[in-house]
């Protein structure tokens, strides 16, 4: 579907970036990215998080902001020589068929939550929590709260308090599930938040929802068992000189 048949705003991965970074847009032979100060080097991010560009990167423009930056990382959509790593990151098309656990687990969350748009605040210490349990770093707190009102965002609700919540990017090729947080109690709830963005992205006219980067085999297992391709990955280029 064409992206003027979707319903809502697109997300500007330029503004998302330099708001997560406090960097600056830049354009390099036509490719964007964000320009990040770091000391007394800068550094090119498109975009950080490892935000997977669909932007077409040829060797020469590489070359050029690799003379121009010390420091980068490029995320990109589709396989290209120029990547060093891969991700998994599994995407959808059309209305999956969810593997029956997880019908089981959706059941479980209709019977016992309530589907409501979480506040910034019951939101991060949900997601900052989730994260730290799994030993990673969450994003910090001025840098979210400055874009969270650009976002989609889907919460949970059990007896008046939030249990879970998520977010997303309405980009112009996919709708993209990125940010997660639970409460350790309701097992069911990333099951349940992945088929409530699943459903939002395709009623919004998207052809692919994205169900984003998949760090670990358990996270892999839910994604592939919600209908996911576990053959696609997002593909990264990475640098960094001394001197």
């Amino acid at each position: 579907m064409d992206s003027g048949d979707r319903i809502g705003t697109l997300v500007n991965l330029n503004e998302v970036g330099a708001l997560l970074t406090g960097g600056k847009p830049e354009n390099v032979e036509g490719f964007w990215g964000i320009r990040r100060q770091k000391l007394i080097f800068s550094e090119f991010l498109s975009y950080p998080y490892t935000l997977a560009s669909n932007q077409s990167l040829t060797p020469k423009t590489l070359k050029l902001i690799k003379s121009l930056y010390r420091r980068g990382e490029i995320a990109l959509t589709y396989p290209t020589p120029l990547a060093s790593l891969s991700f998994p990151s599994p995407i959808i098309r059309g209305m999956p068929k969810y593997h029956p656990e997880r019908r089981r687990l959706i059941r479980r969350a209709e019977e016992r939550v309530t589907v409501v748009e979480p506040a910034f605040d019951g939101f991060y210490d949900l997601y900052r929590k989730t994260l730290l349990s799994h030993g990673r770093k969450p994003i910090p707190y001025k840098n979210f709260k400055k874009l969270y009102g650009m976002i989609d965002k889907i919460g949970i609700d059990s007896g008046g308090e939030l249990v879970g919540a998520l977010t997303c990017l309405p980009l112009d090729d996919r709708y993209l599930i990125w940010q997660i947080g639970w409460r350790r109690e309701f097992p069911f709830a990333p099951t349940y938040l992945l088929h409530l963005a699943i459903e939002r992205g395709l009623s919004m006219g998207y052809d692919i929802v994205d169900l984003g980067i998949s760090p670990s085999p358990k996270s892999m297992k839910i994604k592939v068992e919600m209908g996911g391709d576990p053959a696609r990955n997002i593909f990264v280029v990475r640098w960094k000189k001394f001197f």
